[in-house]
């Protein structure tokens, strides 16, 4: 089911606090600030595939998401962004550079990133799920600079953006199909790729994969975990260590937050942490703030923590 939300039916006045609320919501959270609201601005969320994508045209702003907004449980996101008119700056960890009309720029959510529009711009997000996140980076790159104009890869990926571009013109009433989407993932999929995994033995890449774990295990309770410190551990690149979690159909976000939420419900179980509060045993496990685990765990176990915990109903799967 899509949910459109199109911000040109605002009265202008309110635009600028439904930019922002809606990039948080329908992006991701992000610190937003902008030299005049966004003119007209379309977001579809929640298509059959998992992608979203968002059409902006408006002036100049600055998008922010620091380490203080990434919060080690949330999936990741893969963000492709065509510059359509315009130009911004796009800076990544240590990739960076400007994108201009007709460039095409891929990111990610679970980094810390920066982007800054310097006058008028017309850009198409598509937001994709972290699932997809090995086989993005194994056919475009490193994230933030550019994508070269005259590779494959980029060439295929603009038209079909260009393509959903005008499926999805601003002023639309309703979603756009989600042929186009699919057709994305499609390509995505069968181009040539990188090196990837498979370069190496099957012995090493259980082991790689088993440092990886032992690590996670052993630094849950601290927020900051995430992909790159995990990968520096072990050490490989980000990029191999999101693909040996793909070999086992997980993503690294995924893996971390299932295993602090276990912990924590394991805490709750255990009379012998009766006396810690609920929100101490979320904090212990690495989740940032109260509302956050409350969130992750009723969607995880189908209750709160204080409720799984006052029930007294145990599961043994957790406990043992």
């Amino acid at each position: 089911m899509s949910r459109v939300f199109d911000i040109s039916a605002l009265p202008p006045e309110e635009r600028l606090a439904a930019w922002r609320k809606n990039s948080s919501e329908l992006i991701h959270t992000m610190d937003v600030r902008v030299t005049a609201p966004p003119t007209r601005a379309r977001f579809v969320s929640g298509d059959d595939l998992g992608i979203r994508t968002t059409r902006v045209i408006g002036a100049g702003s600055v998008a922010e998401r620091s380490h203080r907004l990434i919060d080690g449980a949330d999936d990741e996101d893969l963000l492709l962004t065509l510059t359509l008119d315009g130009s911004f700056d796009i800076e990544q960890g240590e990739s960076g550079g400007t994108s201009r009309a007709g460039d095409l720029a891929w990111y990610s959510s679970a980094r810390p990133y920066r982007v800054e529009a310097p006058g008028p711009v017309d850009l198409l997000h598509v937001i994709l799920p972290g699932r997809v996140a090995p086989m993005l980076r194994d056919v475009l790159g490193g994230p933030g600079a550019p994508l070269p104009r005259d590779a494959a890869s980029t060439l295929l990926v603009t038209s079909l953006l260009r393509g959903i571009g005008a499926a999805q013109p601003v002023s639309a009433a309703g979603p756009p199909g989600g042929d186009l989407e699919g057709a994305l993932l499609g390509v995505l999929g069968a181009l040539p790729r990188g090196k990837g995994t498979s370069d190496r033995g099957g012995d090493e890449r259980e082991a790689l994969f088993d440092a990886a774990v032992r690590y996670v295990h052993d630094h849950l309770g601290e927020a900051d975990l995430d992909p790159a410190r995990i990968a520096a551990a072990v050490p490989v690149s980000v990029r191999y260590l999101h693909l040996l979690f793909a070999e086992r159909e997980m993503s690294v976000a995924g893996y971390v937050r299932e295993e602090r939420l276990l912990g924590a419900a394991r805490d709750l179980a255990d009379p012998a942490h009766a006396h810690r509060k609920v929100g101490e045993i979320g904090r212990a496990r690495g989740f940032v703030s109260a509302a956050h685990f409350n969130r992750s765990f009723a969607r995880r176990f189908g209750r709160t923590p204080g409720r799984y915990r006052a029930s007294g109903e145990r599961d043994l799967r957790l406990v043992g």
